[in-house]
């Protein structure tokens, strides 16, 4: 089975993300403001630099890194190398296939019920891995219990039936590395 994205402006198509699948099982109220904005062409969450930076890293994973300053790279940085890290024992020296910021959805026939876009997606034979990048100086759930992560598990073991393991990274300059298999 392989899963298509609906073709529309909102390349979510208005469905929930991973990310307000852990928004709505922490706080109901805060996603359904959410998709009440969403609806009404509003904005239900304020911008923040902090926000703005992460996001300006992330374009940095898929465009240019020398757009950050030099201490936003360091940050930058520190993910890169720890994702090396990672991907040198989880490939053991083995050829591998990467994708960054694919959007993947998961269906009941052909109605979508959600969807995500992990931050790269490593394929290697039967198996896959996850790397999410959080570039944030705060604490955020740990692979095993970060909803996020396990639907952007589900969503690649269904979008491909090869796929018999699937790995999930977090990679944060102030977390030290763990992983989930």
């Amino acid at each position: 089975m392989h899963l298509l994205p609906v073709n529309n402006s909102d390349e979510r198509a208005g469905y929930p993300s991973a990310s307000d699948y852990d928004r709505l099982l922490r706080c109901r109220a805060s996603y359904l403001l959410s998709r009440r904005a969403h609806a009404l062409g509003q904005l239900a969450h304020q911008w923040s630099p902090e926000a703005d930076l992460g996001t300006k890293k992330h374009v940095a994973n898929m465009e240019d890194p020398e757009a950050l300053s030099e201490a936003e790279r360091a940050d930058w940085q520190t993910c890169q190398t720890k994702r090396d890290e990672f991907i040198r024992g989880w490939a053991n020296g083995q050829p591998f296939n990467s994708v960054k910021e694919q959007r993947l959805w998961l269906r009941k026939g052909i109605r979508p019920l959600l969807t995500g876009k992990p931050d790269e997606i490593l394929r290697q034979g039967n198996r896959a891995a996850l790397l999410d990048f959080k570039f944030g100086n705060y604490r955020v759930d740990d692979s095993g219990e970060n909803v996020q992560l396990s639907i952007y598990a589900l969503l690649v073991g269904r979008d491909d039936d090869t796929i018999q393991e699937v790995t999930v990274q977090i990679l944060s300059p102030i977390a030290s590395s763990a992983r989930l298999d």
